[in-house]
């Protein structure tokens, strides 16, 4: 309620639907909405509690999902609690590093999955490298 609100304070002529879809997709905005749910600042009361009713309590059911080919993140994968926080080192196999997807680890779409890939994959390169005797560097 009170994000619509401000909406309708500070969003002039916006369209309803694009300010909901800077936190949804649009298509899923636009269903929420019943359509692109107008001017923000003119939304009527009964838009508003839809809306509300709908992003409250609106039963939605999983259909399925679709294959391995178009999957973005899996989930699964070596436990974390198995895993040195501060080298990405095997607390089970000495010597052994992971990183990215390979641990049991996932965040949101946009970006977070690649900046864990990258990041993890770093810290467990370079821990590796400092565990080796100095004659193998």
């Amino acid at each position: 309620r009170e994000e619509v609100a401000r909406w309708r304070r500070e969003s002039g002529k916006k369209l309803a639907a694009g300010l909901l879809a800077e936190h949804l997709p649009r298509r899923l905005a636009e269903f929420l909405l019943g359509g692109d749910g107008g001017i923000a600042a003119r939304m009527s009361a009964s838009q508003q509690n839809l809306l509300i009713r709908n992003l409250t309590a609106l039963p939605l059911t999983i259909c399925g999902t679709g294959d391995w080919n178009r999957a973005m993140v899996t989930r699964g994968g070596v436990a974390l609690r198995e895993v040195s926080p501060r080298t990405l080192e095997s607390r089970l196999i000495r010597g052994l590093y992971f990183a990215g997807e390979v641990l049991n680890l996932d965040g949101p779409c946009g970006g977070y999955n690649l900046t864990w890939a990258f990041s993890s994959g770093r810290l467990a390169g370079e821990s590796a490298a400092a565990a080796l005797p100095a004659s193998n560097q």
